[in-house]
């Protein structure tokens, strides 16, 4: 196998509640890659696919545990910058831990 590829990773999915435009929506995430430098999210809703992706690894591995993660949207299209602000600050809550009222459940 060569260096550059990471080995298959299938975590389960997860559910969170997103308060986007005043309406809360019910959105499906998943973590599809994890690397040293990088992790990928897949959110998915009822008809759309979206992949983020994020320094969260090389800043954890670093011990800075105030240092902001940066996101980036790497596949997928959104038409308001608000609704993908919410995707990330929801994702970011439940990956420090702080909880979601409603949406944490592990079904798929």
């Amino acid at each position: 196998m060569p260096i550059h590829e990471y080995p298959k990773y299938e975590p389960k999915p997860f559910f969170l509640n997103v308060k986007i435009e005043g309406r809360s929506r019910r959105l499906k995430f998943q973590q599809i890659l994890k690397g040293i430098g990088e992790e990928h999210y897949q959110v998915t809703a009822r008809n759309k696919t979206l992949v983020f992706s994020t320094n969260k690894p090389i800043v954890e591995r670093r011990g800075l545990k105030e240092f902001p993660w940066s996101w980036k949207l790497i596949k997928g299209e959104l038409n308001s910058k608000s609704a993908q602000d919410a995707i990330i600050e929801s994702l970011e809550n439940h990956l420090k831990g702080k909880p979601n009222p409603g949406g944490n459940l592990y079904r798929a």
